[in-house]
């Protein structure tokens, strides 16, 4: 019995061998969407996504929707992959985008002098019924895309 057989219960791997989202790089991509389902994603909620990215400006080829079930990696994985300027988690927490910062829903997270811009929101099913918290959404949005700001 070798000494990682006493001390671990899993198998140790090298950061090489640590898989990534498969998915393909691209560079127009700076929104990234995340939720959880397990199942089929509702046809509602992927186009309440597509209207609220709209509403910010964020075209379709500028965006991805992943669903953490099926693709359950942490957002510096994804950020290999895709140039981020911002990610929403709706009805996730940070923890489920393998970060381990604190952030309230509906307040985003702007870094000062440039970074990823954070955002979490309540389930998109959620969102759509309830007017307030489309309107607090809206609100968070503004801020964090800069919707109406002058310079």
């Amino acid at each position: 019995m070798s000494h990682k057989d006493t001390v671990f219960d899993a198998d140790l791997y090298q950061f090489s061998e640590i898989r990534e989202p498969s998915l393909v790089a691209d560079n127009s991509v700076h929104t990234l969407c995340l939720a959880r389902y397990g199942t089929a994603i509702p046809s509602a909620d992927l186009e309440l996504c597509q209207k609220i990215l709209q509403a910010v400006g964020v075209q379709a080829a500028q965006s991805r929707f992943i669903d953490l079930a099926v693709q359950c990696y942490p957002l510096s994985a994804f950020r290999r992959i895709y140039p981020l300027q911002y990610a929403i988690g709706f009805g996730i927490t940070l923890s489920d985008m393998g970060l381990s910062l604190r952030l309230a829903p509906y307040t985003p997270f702007i870094p000062q002098g440039g970074g990823l811009c954070l955002l979490l929101a309540d389930s998109l099913a959620v969102i759509a019924a309830d007017k307030s918290k489309k309107a607090v959404l809206w609100n968070a949005l503004q801020a964090m895309y800069g919707i109406g700001k002058t310079n």
